[in-house]
């Protein structure tokens, strides 16, 4: 089920999508559709609710989550910016409650898009074809960006898995 809500901005068109997760639930997958974010697409992976949207370049999609739809209260999960014609996002924490989930654009998108332009300016200065950064912001959350492919031709997603090579055998 998905439900167009509004904030306080008359132009950010948001879209909530409920996923129930229970033993017996079977989702398939499910696609929605709002200005914001043209064509929504969810589905489970691994126990974990994925979604999926089309992206405008240079915009940046803020990921909200609520557990009660007719007093909500949203919390803002993570806000993503990327290169790649389209986004996904995985929430990978615990199954516990239904959960309902929005895709906006950010309002506030111009520190969003200023550290994606330092993530590609990095990536091109240096020769990287992919490549995923996060920063936690103290007041506006967690920043997942993406840039490039991973084998040339399938985009860095947020959870894309890399390998931990040899710099990193101090760290590990």
């Amino acid at each position: 089920m998905w439900r167009r809500t509004r904030t306080g901005n008359p132009k950010a068109k948001q879209r909530a999508v409920r996923l129930g997760l229970s033993a017996f639930l079977v989702l398939v997958p499910f696609a929605a559709h709002s200005a914001a974010t043209g064509r929504l697409l969810t589905w489970m992976k691994y126990g974990h609710p994925v979604l999926s949207w089309s992206n405008n370049l240079g915009e940046a999609y803020v990921v909200e989550t609520t557990t009660n739809l007719a007093a909500p209260v949203w919390q803002r999960r993570a806000t993503l910016t990327t290169e790649a014609v389209d986004l996904s996002w995985a929430d990978d924490t615990l199954p516990g409650q239904e959960m309902f989930y929005r895709v906006a654009l950010a309002t506030n998108a111009t520190i969003f898009q200023t550290l994606q332009q330092a993530l590609h300016r990095g990536c091109t200065n240096q020769g990287i074809v992919g490549a995923s950064a996060a920063a936690v912001l103290p007041h506006d959350g967690l920043w997942l960006g993406t840039y490039g492919s991973s084998d040339g031709v399938a985009p860095i997603r947020p959870q894309t898995p890399f390998e931990g090579g040899r710099v990193t055998k101090t760290f590990l």
